[in-house]
């Protein structure tokens, strides 16, 4: 136990924000909040104007995580957990609120009713979760292979599911209600998965990169095709980023190259 709050406590890194001020803390706790309630903006227009929640939900998915990738990196964690904070505030609100309006059916699927809550905040809580393993255990820089997985590689699965999925397969849930996902879609993941994974290994002098990047790529679609419905975002972050921890620690000459 007291090893785990060291870890929560290694996240927040308290010093730091000390050294921030009131005004830096609000002002991260507020980038939180206008970066997320921007994107549903976005995302409510294009659900108004008839675009598939498929498309909307994974619009917010990939900003999210892109923005989460540049305030780590250029914030580091205590950063990332003010604005995580302030970004979460807005998605309680919208869960909270009884009126569900064209923000809360842009990421809520209407397939996901009447568990559609338990559907949200599963997939909410399996991201942070997966977040604050791989920043406390693995590190910034190996954690930004995990987000570019989780926020790149799974963005493009279901949107590709809805658009040319036609083999479909089951996949456990937490509740009775049947779900699937597509061959198609999980192919997209892996092929996603394995560009962006090559090239950040490429740039960081990882040898072989494209080999290990195609195996993290396979390990990151294994994962998300058995994962649980909602639970996947979970490993999508901690599989690419230990795997890449473990790269650094095997070639000492490695700098990870994200900016």
């Amino acid at each position: 136990m007291t090893s785990i709050l060291d870890h929560l406590f290694d996240l927040i890194r308290l010093e730091d924000l000390i050294s921030w001020g009131w005004l830096g803390c609000i002002g991260l706790l507020l980038a939180g909040w206008g970066s997320c309630a921007g994107i549903l903006v976005v995302t409510s227009y294009l659900h108004k104007h008839k675009w598939s929640v498929a498309y909307t939900r994974k619009i917010l998915h990939l900003a999210l995580f892109l923005v989460a990738m540049m305030v780590l990196l250029l914030g580091g964690r205590p950063a990332l957990f003010l604005w995580g904070t302030g970004a979460s505030v807005v998605l309680v609100a919208i869960l909270l609120n009884p009126k569900r309006g064209p923000a809360f059916w842009s990421f809520v699927r209407v397939n996901d009713t009447p568990y559609e809550i338990l559907h949200t905040v599963v997939p909410y809580l399996a991201t942070v979760i997966g977040g604050v393993i791989t920043v406390t255990c693995f590190g910034e820089h190996a954690s930004v292979a995990g987000l570019l997985v989780a926020g790149l590689g799974d963005a493009v699965g279901e949107p590709v599911g809805t658009a040319l999925g036609r083999h479909r397969y089951r996949v456990w849930s937490l509740t009775a209600q049947p779900v699937t996902r597509s061959w198609e879609g999980s192919a997209a993941v892996l092929l996603v998965s394995w560009i962006v994974i090559g090239v950040f290994l490429l740039a960081s002098g990882v040898p072989n990169a494209w080999i290990w990047a195609f195996g993290i790529a396979v390990a990151s679609a294994v994962a998300e095709g058995i994962s649980p419905h909602g639970t996947d975002n979970a490993l999508l972050q901690v599989i690419p980023s230990s795997i890449v921890a473990e790269l650094v620690h095997a070639y000492p000459m490695v700098t990870l190259q994200v900016l």
